[in-house]
This record gives C-alpha cells, sequence and structure tokens, in this order.
C-alpha cells in the first residue's frame, strides 16, 4: 500500500472511527455496531434513527467497500459481520496509522 491509499483511508473521519472500533475488538464487529459509532459521532445532531440510517448508508456503500478494496477488511452485507484482515496492507496501515498518531498525539484518535 503505498502513502498516497494510507492517506486516503486515514482523511476520512468516518474510516478511522471504524478502524479504530475495529480495533478495540479485536478486529471483529458488524455494520449495525459500526453505524452507531458513526452515527453517535455524526457532526449533524440529526433525529437519532435518521442519522443511523444516513451512517449505515455511508458504510455499505462507501466506506466498507473501499476498506475491503484496499485488503484491509472483509465484510458481509447479508450477515452484517465486519473482520479485520491480516493482510500487508494491514500491516502498513497500522505502520502509518502509528506514525500519523505519534506526530499529531493531540489530534488523533488511537488505533
Amino acid at each position: 500500500m503505498n502513502t498516497q491509499d494510507v492517506h486516503e483511508i486515514l482523511a476520512n473521519v468516518d474510516r478511522r472511527h471504524i478502524l479504530n472500533e475495529l480495533f478495540k475488538n479485536d478486529g471483529i464487529t458488524t455494520i449495525s455496531d459500526l453505524a452507531r459509532r458513526l452515527a453517535d459521532h455524526s457532526e449533524t445532531r440529526v433525529e437519532t434513527n435518521r442519522a443511523l440510517e444516513n451512517a449505515k448508508i455511508r458504510l455499505v456503500h462507501n466506506h466498507l467497500p473501499r476498506l475491503e478494496d484496499y485488503g484491509i477488511i472483509e465484510y458481509d452485507s447479508r450477515s452484517g459481520d465486519v473482520v479485520l484482515t491480516a493482510s500487508e496492507a494491514r500491516k502498513s496501515l497500522l505502520e502509518s496509522a502509528e506514525e500519523l498518531e505519534a506526530m499529531t498525539p493531540e489530534t488523533a484518535e488511537p488505533f
């Protein structure tokens, strides 16, 4: 994974929340749990049900397919399971995230 790919992944706050949630839960979570986390951190304070639905849409149509394309996760839209892979892409992303966190400890979310 090249530096530009890493920056694209980590540049989005939703993707950082997704990765953080996966790292905290031993690499396993569900689309529903991720949607709740994204809805909780939504910048717009919209109605909870609408925020949750918007978060699910962002996950299923943008973030999860993108992370899967990079080899970071695998997910099953039917069961709702989301799992971190053991790929080299994941290792590269983790190293870059740790470097980023070390450069900006007060603003970076831990991984």
